[in-house]
């Protein structure tokens, strides 16, 4: 790395002494100079800003090759940012354990989204209208992949992409725990703060 810095150095230096004129200040400044020797002269014909230009060119060099080397170094991390995310409340662990096990997985895709929302957040998320019951804090829980219902009680098989839980921080007379499975997954910030978590 240091002889490519030189090389450069070296070809910046001789491309400045061609842009300065040869007058007699800068003759002054070298003082006695042997006739025979070119080099010398070349060597304190420079002036300061000449100087400076390579100067800055060296520091621009070395700077670039120290970056180059840090993001080698330290490649960036694959797929999207990662945020830190708080541990799943048991309710929504150990329903979304449950629901995988009781139905057939073809294909799981991770991760699993929860959200702590209201039941009339929910509701306008998913753009109900009419009479709503009560206006409690759930749990809605997005699972996607490829199910399959083994739970379901219908004469044609029901399968779909999506699985979504209604789960009720407490027991509520009004508003049970709610299970679908179809093809339309939801946008859950609409109705709150969405966490993941990996589901199993």
């Amino acid at each position: 790395m240091s002889s490519d810095v030189e090389v450069r150095l070296r070809a910046a230096y001789e491309a400045s002494a061609n842009l300065i004129a040869d007058t007699p200040s800068a003759r002054e400044l070298a003082g006695p100079i042997d006739a025979g020797d070119g080099r010398a002269w070349r060597r304190w014909r420079t002036p300061l800003l000449a100087a400076v230009a390579v100067l800055i060119i060296a520091v621009g060099t070395v700077l670039a090759v120290d970056r180059g080397s840090h993001r080698a170094a330290s490649p960036a991390p694959s797929g999207s940012t990662s945020v830190p995310q708080p541990a799943a409340p048991p309710l929504v662990a150990s329903h979304t354990h449950r629901v995988l096990t009781v139905n057939t997985v073809l294909r799981l895709d991770q991760p699993v989204e929860w959200v702590l929302t209201t039941t009339h957040k929910w509701a306008a998320a998913r753009l109900i209208t009419g009479p709503l019951p009560a206006d409690v804090p759930i749990y809605v829980v997005q699972i996607r992949g490829s199910f399959v219902c083994r739970a379901c009680k219908s004469p044609v098989t029901i399968k779909g992409t999506v699985m979504v839980l209604d789960l009720p921080l407490t027991p509520n007379r009004q508003i049970g725990e709610g299970f679908s499975m179809g093809y339309t997954a939801y946008d859950l910030s609409r109705a709150g703060t969405v966490h993941t978590f990996t589901g199993a």
